[in-house]
């Protein structure tokens, strides 16, 4: 009987702050549903030394990017956070993820689920929902955890010193924590993600704002960017207003030994005003007296568009970043109450001139104009844009938020609306919006309206190009109509085929089975050969590609009955047979392989490569359908699990198949569309023609 193992997993890959809250949370949960002994806990240090090793602000120790003085990451491996016993006992390596959980609103539910899985997840929410009427008790159990972490002498020594040092307010005081960093500066590319990183930073404006507000209290300033809050001290002139620096200084400890001690410093506060910053959530956790509150949700709107506008001009010596952060914030808050949209262009035109390498401005700047219907004005400005930047401006529109949503899709609507023939380069960019949503006749449409294609600053007649692809639109659209009908026949004869062929299988005596059984072959061989010929005449649609795979679906299974007959003549209760007869064809029914394999064929010509976006997604939610049907035909019967691909004959052979140039492709894009926020893509093309390139040699 299996063995389960049900561990609470810390499963975070992230900065350290993310880490240490899912551990805290993976603590808790471990005690509530069993014991703190099957807490585990990953820390993958690969992400550590991948920006360690780059020459920017990502470093791990970086704390100056140009002029400005920002505090970098705080990455350290787990020996230089915790104590070995602790990682000897609670450290998990890697682990097996195809029986794991993840957490559920439903604590009953849950330790159910959690009593039949090898591991449950634990990841960078809170756990509220699980303790409806216990939020208390729950709060207080985190900071239990956190009390419990035994930290590396260093950490304990930090830890220490924060809570020193903030006895000197009795605890009895306001802190701000402002969060900057890879949300602002130009370092890091989630600045250009429209909406996305603006709420996990605070601008400084909101800063002096909350201080006004709190003048006759005590308050502490801490944050990321020692340039700007230095700023802010000569602004606001000391006071009751302390900043973090007045209690360490930040060449004397590491990054990690700073973050430490912010934390625990912050979470000596009554009040604390914060972002989702791993940092803040963290510091909230471990006392649960503390109150929080996130500026940007728990602040009115139309307060905070007065701040900004109030106190804009009392920061002009912040950094470029920095302003062109504000400015952003200017034209969503702006936005949010209702203000005149020349004002809010103007905004956008200010961030331009601070971020200047920033295209987000461009593309809302475009949607302001098309808001005013100056159709002619946009189009203008956007010729400008792609003729010096095609290739960035592309870029950035195509962005995808990490829940996997278009950044800009708020603007597709206004884009869609106002192209037409007489601005052929809104229609252009509307033509890309269609194609990014799939609607191929709509992007036709748009691209035929367009009188050029911009690639960088040399111009190809888009009319010509077209002219070339889609020239029997018409015609190519009543093929596509004739095809479906004729499918929707093939199928329907195929499974009326296999209904008459499963009565046959089931009236036949099996003396009789040998025979049908060829004879069934040679009609499945002819059905194939007709398949082919129907898919190289008339093959060209997608949804057409689409109908043919599934009359070879229906063929795939027809063969497979019949494998199945042959067996059944010497034994009738034997199970169905696996088709996986060889190793090498176990290797070229994976995804990698099957995705290498139409790179390959749909690169032949133009027409592929257009099409092959829609192939490869095509091919990869087959195959995620038949590993589903597989996984369940395992679960109801394990017999018919598959051997390892060591114990085939041809195992040696067989993993030649993983050398060649089909594999390697599928390989490259498999390793793309995983990477952190699909970046992976941007280099994809470069990536597979080097592995061509080696192939070749």
């Amino acid at each position: 009987m299996k063995e389960y193992k049900k561990l609470v997993v810390m499963n975070r890959s992230d900065g350290t702050g993310s880490r240490l809250f899912s551990l805290i949370n993976a603590m808790y949960l471990a005690q509530k549903l069993s014991s703190i002994d099957n807490m585990r806990f990953l820390w993958d240090e690969k992400r550590f030394i991948d920006k360690a090793d780059k020459a920017d602000c990502n470093n791990t120790q970086m704390k100056n990017f140009g002029d400005n003085i920002i505090i970098g990451a705080s990455c350290e491996n787990k020996e230089a956070v915790f104590q070995d016993e602790f990682i000897k006992k609670h450290y998990l390596e890697k682990y097996d993820s195809s029986n794991q959980i993840a957490i559920i609103n439903d604590f009953n539910k849950l330790k159910s689920n959690y009593e039949k899985c090898d591991y449950l997840k634990v990841g960078l929410s809170f756990l509220d929902p699980l303790f409806p009427n216990k939020k208390n008790e729950y709060r207080l159990g985190l900071s239990n955890c956190w009390d419990n972490i035994p930290f590396a002498s260093n950490l304990q020594h930090m830890i220490k010193k924060a809570k020193e040092d903030s006895r000197v307010f009795d605890n009895n005081f306001i802190a701000i924590h402002l969060r900057s960093g890879d949300a602002i500066y130009t370092y890091a590319p989630y600045r250009l993600y429209n909406r996305q990183s603006t709420n996990h930073a605070t601008p400084y404006e909101f800063a002096l704002g909350i201080i006004k507000q709190h003048k006759d209290e005590q308050i502490v300033i801490i944050g990321d960017d020692v340039s700007a809050m230095r700023e802010l001290k000569a602004i606001t002139g000391g006071g009751n207003v302390k900043y973090i620096e007045d209690f360490r200084v930040i060449d004397e400890y590491s990054n990690l030994e700073l973050f430490i001690y912010d934390v625990v410093f912050m979470s000596r506060a009554k009040k604390l005003y914060g972002t989702h910053s791993a940092l803040v959530k963290l510091a909230y956790s471990i006392n649960p007296n503390l109150e929080w509150i996130h500026p940007h949700n728990h602040i009115d709107k139309e307060i905070l568009y007065k701040w900004l506008r109030t106190y804009y001009d009392d920061l002009k010596n912040l950094s470029s970043s920095q302003r062109a952060f504000s400015n952003f914030h200017l034209y969503m808050h702006g936005l949010a109450c209702n203000e005149k949209i020349e004002i809010l262009e103007q905004y956008l035109k200010n961030a331009l001139e601070f971020d200047p390498e920033n295209d987000k401005y461009r593309i809302h700047l475009l949607g302001c104009l098309l808001k005013r219907d100056e159709n002619k004005q946009a189009d203008d400005l956007l010729k400008e844009y792609l003729s010096d930047r095609y290739k960035e401006f592309n870029a950035t529109l195509h962005i995808k938020y990490w829940s996997g949503k278009y950044a800009f899709e708020e603007l597709f609507a206004i884009f869609l609306q106002h192209a037409n023939a007489e601005y052929p380069y809104l229609s252009l960019i509307a033509g890309k919006i269609s194609e990014m949503q799939n609607r191929l006749d709509s992007a036709i449409k748009y691209y035929l309206h367009a009188k050029f294609i911009i690639d960088g600053k040399n111009s190809v007649n888009l009319i010509e190009y077209l002219d070339n692809k889609y020239k029997n639109l018409n015609n190519l659209q009543k093929e596509n109509t004739d095809l479906k009908t004729k499918l929707e026949e093939a199928t329907s004869n195929l499974n009326t085929q296999i209904k008459n062929l499963t009565n046959q299988i089931n009236s036949l005596p099996i003396q009789e089975q040998t025979l049908k059984v060829e004879n069934l072959k040679q009609d499945l061989a002819i059905k194939q050969l007709q398949t082919k010929k129907l898919e190289k005449e008339l093959g060209i649609s997608q949804n057409s590609l689409k109908e043919l795979e599934a009359i070879k679906a229906q063929i795939k299974s027809l063969e497979c009955q019949n494998k199945n007959l042959i067996k059944w003549q010497s034994n009738p209760n034997l199970a169905t047979a696996n088709s996986a007869s060889t190793a090498k064809s176990r290797i070229q029914s994976q995804l990698t392989y099957k995705l290498g394999r139409a790179m390959i064929e749909n690169s032949k010509s133009i027409w592929g490569y257009i099409r092959m976006p829609y192939v490869l997604s095509y091919i990869k939610e087959q195959h995620q359908k038949e590993q589903k049907a597989y996984n369940a035909k395992i679960k109801a019967n394990p017999s018919l699990k598959l051997p390892p691909l060591e114990s085939y004959p041809d195992y040696q052979d067989a993993l030649k198949e993983k050398e060649c140039l089909t594999y390697k492709l599928g390989t490259a894009l498999i390793e793309a569309d995983k990477s952190p926020l699909k970046l992976g893509y941007l280099g994809l093309w470069f990536k597979c023609k080097a592995i061509q390139k080696s192939y070749k040699k």
